[in-house]
C-alpha cells in the first residue's frame, strides 16, 4: 500500500509578500474558476476553495496590500470582529493625536521609506508588487 502524501502546510500571510511552494500552489489553487450564483467556485455556502485561494494570494501579496484596497473603517471592523480581545480599547477617541506617520513601500526586495503616502503609492515599482504600510507614532 502506498502512503498518502500529507497535505502541505497552509501558507501564512504576513505583512509583506512571501513565496509559496509548488506543493502549496497545487494544493490550495483550484484547477478551474467557476462562477456559481455570483460566487467563485462552489457558491455562497461553500467558501473553502475561495478561502484557500485567498490564503495563497494574501501570502504572495502581503497583508498590507490587502489593507490598502479597503476602507480603513471596514479593515478595522474586520480586525475587531476577528480579534476582539486585541482591539478592545485600541481605537478609543481619547488616544490623542497622531504625531508622526512613517510610510514605507515594498519595492520587490526591500522596504523603502517615503515621506508621504502619495509618493509611496506613485513611485515606480521594481517588480509588479505594490505594497505600502504605515507606522503611526502617537
Amino acid at each position: 500500500m502506498t502512503p498518502i502524501d500529507p497535505r502541505p502546510e497552509e501558507p501564512t500571510p504576513r505583512r509583506g509578500p512571501q513565496p509559496i511552494t509548488l506543493e502549496q500552489f497545487q494544493e490550495f489553487t483550484p484547477e478551474k474558476f467557476e462562477l456559481v450564483g455570483g460566487y467563485l467556485f462552489a457558491g455562497k455556502d461553500s467558501p473553502e476553495a475561495r478561502v484557500d485561494l485567498l490564503r495563497i494570494l494574501l501570502t504572495n501579496c502581503g497583508l498590507t496590500a490587502a489593507a490598502m484596497m479597503c476602507d480603513k473603517d471596514d479593515w478595522r471592523a474586520a480586525g475587531e470582529a476577528a480579534f476582539p480581545d486585541f482591539y478592545e480599547g485600541m481605537f478609543d477617541e481619547e488616544m490623542g493625536e497622531i504625531d508622526d506617520v512613517t510610510v514605507e513601500g515594498w519595492d520587490g526586495e526591500n522596504w523603502v521609506s517615503h515621506p508621504s503616502r502619495e509618493e509611496a503609492t506613485s513611485a515606480e515599482p521594481t517588480q509588479d508588487a505594490r505594497v505600502v504600510h504605515f507606522t503611526i507614532n502617537m
